[in-house]
C-alpha cells in the first residue's frame, strides 16, 4: 500500500505538491511507526526535515524536487529482489551528493578498504563486535552481509541475534547526526530481505537497529567519554584523524579523574586517544583492525603510545595504503 511504486503512480491524476503531502502525512508517518526512534538518542532510519516540517507537513515548493528524486531512483530499475551491494552503492551515491566534500571523510571509508579488512576477519556467533567511530556502519555490516541467517536467526516467531554489534558516533548538529541515522538506514538495506521474509517482526528489527547504532551526544568526547575495559572480541574502525581540536578533548578528559586514569598515555591527536580506547576495550585474545595515519607510527610524541600497544598487544601486520585512498585526500 505504501510502496515506492504506489507513490510514483500517484503522479497520474495528482499534482506534485499533492503527492508530497500524501508522503508527508501518510507514508512517512507509517514508516516512523514501523521504525520508532531510540529514546536515548532520538534517531531512527528516517529523521530530518528535508521535504517536511517537524510536524510532518509537506513543505510548500518541494513537490517538483521530490518528484525528480523519485524518478531518478526509478531510472535504476526495480528496487525489489536485488542484492544488498547494489542498494548499498546506490545509497552511497546519493549520500555523497548530499554532503559537502570536506565532510566526506567523516562518513566514508572506501568500500574497497572496508572489504579488504573484512576479508581478514574471522567472525563467529557469540562475538561482541564494535566500531567506536562507526560513520554509516560499513565495518559492522560488511562482515555479516553474506551470512545474515547465521547471525540473525528467526525461531519461534522471534528474532534472535547470534552476534552483538555496537556502533558509536558523536553528533551535536544536524550534519553530524546524519552518521547514526544513515547507519540505521544502511542496516535496513542490508537486512531488507529478512524483513521482507518476516514482516511481522518489523518492530524487532527496528529495535535491533536502535540497539546496534547509538549517537553520543552527552559530551564533546563522544565515544571517548565511555571508557570500556575487556568488553569486545573484535574492533573494526577508522577513527577520526585530527590534531587541531584534540587539546579540547584532553582538557575535558583532565577534568574527570576516571577518564584521566583511563587515557594515561596522553597520545597525540584524536586517533591516539581512540587507539588507547581500543586497546583497553579489547577482551584478552580479542583482535582489532584499525585504520590510522602514518604519523602515529613515527611521531616522537607518540613513542609512549607505540610502547603501550606493543606491551598490550601482538601486532600481526602493518599494511600501508596508497596515496589518495580516501575521499578527502
Amino acid at each position: 500500500m505504501y510502496s515506492f511504486y504506489d507513490l510514483l503512480g500517484r503522479y497520474s491524476g495528482n499534482n506534485e505538491n499533492e503527492v508530497l503531502e500524501y508522503y508527508a502525512g501518510i507514508v512517512r508517518v507509517q514508516i516512523k511507526k514501523l521504525f520508532p526512534w531510540n529514546p536515548t538518542d532520538k534517531t531512527t532510519i528516517i529523521n530530518g526535515t528535508i521535504f517536511v516540517s517537524k510536524d510532518d507537513k509537506a513543505v510548500e515548493g518541494y513537490g517538483t524536487v521530490f518528484h525528480r528524486i523519485l524518478k531518478r531512483f526509478n531510472d535504476f530499475g526495480t528496487l525489489e529482489n536485488i542484492d544488498y551491494d547494489f542498494k548499498s552503492k546506490l545509497f552511497e551515491t546519493f549520500l555523497k551528493e548530499s554532503i559537502s566534500k570536506k565532510n566526506w571523510g567523516q562518513y566514508f571509508t572506501p568500500l574497497k578498504v572496508v572489504r579488504a579488512i573484512v576479508n581478514m576477519v574471522d567472525l563467529s556467533p557469540g562475538m561482541e563486535v564494535c566500531d567506536p567511530a562507526c560513520g554509516v556502519g560499513k565495518f559492522l555490516l560488511e562482515p555479516i552481509c553474506n551470512d545474515l541467517h547465521r547471525f540473525f536467526l528467526v525461531e519461534d516467531g522471534e528474532l534472535k541475534p547470534q552476534i552483538a554489534l555496537h556502533g558509536f558516533d558523536k553528533g551535536f548538529d544536524k550534519e553530524e547526526q546524519k552518521t547514526i541515522i544513515l547507519a540505521k538506514a544502511n542496516m535496513l538495506i542490508y537486512l531488507s530481505g529478512m524483513i521482507r521474509e518476516h514482516p511481522d517482526l518489523t518492530g524487532e528489527f527496528a529495535k535491533l537497529f536502535n540497539d546496534t547504532f547509538l549517537l553520543q551526544t552527552n559530551s564533546i568526547l563522544g565515544t571517548l567519554a565511555r571508557p570500556e575495559t575487556d568488553k569486545y572480541d573484535l574492533i573494526l574502525t577508522n577513527p577520526p584523524y585530527v590534531m587541531s581540536g584534540s587539546s579540547n578533548l584532553k582538557e575535558e578528559i583532565g577534568k574527570q579523574d576516571d577518564l584521566k586514569k583511563h587515557y594515561a598515555i596522553n597520545a597525540m591527536g584524536i586517533e591516539g586517544l581512540f587507539m588507547e580506547w581500543i586497546v583497553r576495550a579489547l577482551k584478552p585474545g580479542g583482535k582489532a583492525f584499525v585504520v590510522v595515519p602514518d604519523g602515529i607510527m613515527n611521531r616522537s610524541n607518540d613513542k609512549k603510545l607505540r610502547e603501550f600497544i606493543l606491551e598490550q598487544c601482538v601486532v600481526d601486520a602493518v599494511i600501508s595504503l596508497p596515496l589518495n585512498t580516501f575521499f578527502t585526500t
